[in-house]
C-alpha cells in the first residue's frame, strides 16, 4: 500500500558530511531512502539505504561507500524505469457499462462497382442512417505485478437501421438501386478491444499508456425487398492507447479522458472520450461524457469509407 510518510533514517551522518538532498523511491513494499551528502573537498557521494519502519526500522546496507555522479545517475535511472514499469502498485478490478447515444455521418464506397459515379453512398442522405442507441461493457484488471501490463477488455455495440427513398441511383456490392426505390439499410460496426497498458503514475493525476488490439467484425447491407447487397469486413487493428484521470481529493469527483488511435497510409482510426464522474467510497460510480469514433478506410477489403459515430453517454461502474 502506498504511503506518503517517509521512513526516518537512524544512521547519522558524520559531522564531516554536509546533508544535501533526499529522494524517496516506492518499490512495492520497500522504501529506499538515499541520503546524498557532499564530502568536504571530495568529488564523490556517500549513499546509504534503509529498510521501512514496518521491518522494525532496522537498516540494511545494499550499497555502501562512494560512487561517482555518473554511476549514481545510472542507478537512479534504473530505479525510475523499474518503478514506471510496475503495472499498478495499488491494484484493482473494474467493471462498467454505459449507454451511448450515437449519431452517424459519412459515406461508404464500393471499389468493385462497375459505375464509380454512383458508387459512393452517403449514410444520411442516401441510406437514411442518422442516429441510434448503442452500448459498451468493459472490465479491467490492474494487478500490481512488475513488468506485466494491466489488461482492459471492452465490447462496443454499434448497430443502426435506416430506410430512405432514393433521390438518385446508387450501386453497392454490384447491385444497382434506382431512383425512387425504397431501400432498407443495416450497418454493424460492433467491435471488441483488448488493451494492455502500464500505469505511468497514479496520484491525484493518473496516466496510462499502452496498446489496443481492436477487432471489427461487421457489415453494411442495402436492399429494396427484391435486390439484397451486403459488404462484410473482418479486421484487427492495432491502436496506441492513452488515458488520464484527475481526481478531486476528498470528494470522489473526477475528470477523465481516453484515446485510441492509429494512422497508416490513408487509413486511420481515432476514438476518444472525455467524461466527468463520481466514485463513492464503496467503489460504485457514475460516469457521463462524450465519445467520438472517426473511421477512415482506404481500400480495405475493396471498401473506401469515411465514418463518424459520436454522441453522449452515461453509465455505471464498480471498482473493487
Amino acid at each position: 500500500m502506498r504511503s506518503s510518510r517517509a521512513t526516518q533514517c537512524c544512521c547519522p551522518l558524520s559531522e564531516q558530511i554536509a546533508h544535501k538532498n533526499a529522494i524517496t523511491f516506492n518499490l512495492s513494499t520497500i522504501v529506499i531512502i538515499t541520503q546524498l551528502a557532499q564530502l568536504k573537498n571530495l568529488g564523490h557521494i556517500t549513499v546509504f539505504f534503509c529498510k521501512p519502519a514496518i521491518l522494525n526500522t532496522v537498516f540494511f546496507k545494499l550499497l555502501a561507500g562512494t560512487v561517482t555522479m555518473k554511476k549514481l545517475a545510472y542507478f537512479a535511472l534504473t530505479l525510475l524505469i523499474s518503478n514506471v514499469l510496475q503495472a499498478d502498485t495499488l491494484g484493482g478490478i473494474f467493471f462498467g457499462a454505459y449507454g451511448w447515444q450515437q449519431q452517424y455521418g459519412g459515406y461508404i464506397e464500393d471499389l468493385d462497382a462497375s459505375n464509380t459515379a454512383i458508387a459512393q453512398l452517403d449514410f444520411e442522405n442516401d441510406l437514411g442512417l442518422n442516429d441510434d442507441n448503442g452500448n459498451a461493457i468493459y472490465a479491467a484488471i490492474e494487478h500490481g505485478l512488475p513488468l506485466l501490463p494491466n489488461i482492459k477488455v471492452q465490447h462496443t455495440t454499434i448497430e443502426i437501421n435506416g430506410s430512405n427513398t432514393l433521390m438518385r441511383s446508387i450501386e453497392f456490392d454490384n447491385q444497382t438501386f434506382s431512383i425512387n426505390d425504397n431501400v432498407n439499410t443495416e450497418s454493424d460496426l460492433t467491435h471488441s478491444d483488448a488493451t494492455f497498458y502500464y500505469q505511468i503514475f497514479d496520484s491525484v493525476v493518473s496516466l496510462d499508456l499502452g496498446l489496443t488490439a481492436r477487432w471489427y467484425d461487421g457489415f453494411i447491407s442495402v436492399d429494396n425487398s427484391t435486390t439484397p447487397a451486403q459488404q462484410n469486413f473482418n479486421v484487427v487493428i492495432p491502436l496506441v492507447y492513452a488515458a488520464s484521470r484527475v481526481n478531486l481529493p476528498l470528494t470522489g469527483l473526477f475528470a477523465a479522458v481516453s484515446f485510441n488511435a492509429l494512422s497508416v497510409n490513408d487509413s486511420s482510426v481515432v476514438d476518444y472520450n472525455v467524461s466527468l464522474g463520481f466514485e463513492s467510497e464503496f467503489g460504485l460510480g457514475l460516469e457521463g461524457g462524450y465519445r467520438s469514433m472517426d473511421l477512415s478506410l482506404d481500400d480495405i477489403e475493396n471498401i473506401d469509407a469515411e465514418l463518424t459515430v459520436e454522441g453522449g453517454y452515461l453509465g455505471l461502474f464498480y471498482h473493487f
